[in-house]
């Protein structure tokens, strides 16, 4: 992959991949927060939780968007936060057996890979669409990453809850994040 990164930084004249990188960066959101206003947007996931009260933690089976497997969290603990917490990680891909040397062949990346996705996130019809951003995250890490957090004042207690969910990888921009990781000594 690092001599397609090293052509288009030859050819459009870029200083170094660091300005490479912020130029894919501005791109995605200028493209992303467009898309967003469009209201045939339609989203990755729509998730219903029912009769939000006192303490909830729930996650969704894992579910395929483009080439990754993916679980989404919500946790709510009204007397220590009052706010709802929606994350996502990378989950394996459920077909995937150990034992069967095959299956490796069903999961599209590799241990330790950096993996960037534009998230988005709407609580409810009435609410707007969140601004979108970039996450990165590991692949394959257990660690999950925020995507939003939603106030109490949108959450009535006992009442349900629709919370559509926007995602679409970024395969140029995870493609600049692993050259650099590779290029780059730690220091």
């Amino acid at each position: 992959m690092s001599p397609i990164i090293e052509f288009v930084i030859s050819e459009c004249n870029y200083e170094s991949v660091f300005e490479y990188l912020m130029v894919e960066k501005d791109f995605i959101l200028n493209d992303a927060n467009k898309v967003s206003r469009e209201s045939e947007n339609k989203p990755t996931l729509t998730w219903n939780l029912n009769n939000i009260r006192k303490y909830v933690m729930r996650s969704t089976d894992p579910f395929q968007v483009e080439n990754g497997y993916w679980v989404l969290s919500f946790s709510y603990f009204p007397n220590i936060e009052d706010t709802l917490n929606i994350s996502i990680k990378m989950d394996k891909n459920p077909e995937e057996d150990k034992d069967n040397k095959d299956s490796k062949k069903l999961s599209r990346f590799s241990q330790g890979v950096i993996v960037s996705l534009m998230t988005s996130v709407r609580v409810n019809d009435c609410q707007e669409q969140s601004k979108c951003k970039i996450q990165f995250l590991i692949s394959n890490a257990k660690a999950s990453i925020p995507l939003e957090k939603v106030s109490n004042d949108i959450l009535e207690h006992g009442k349900d809850l629709k919370v559509d969910i926007y995602l679409k990888m970024k395969y140029t921009h995870s493609a600049i994040l692993n050259y650099i990781n590779r290029k780059f000594p730690v220091f």
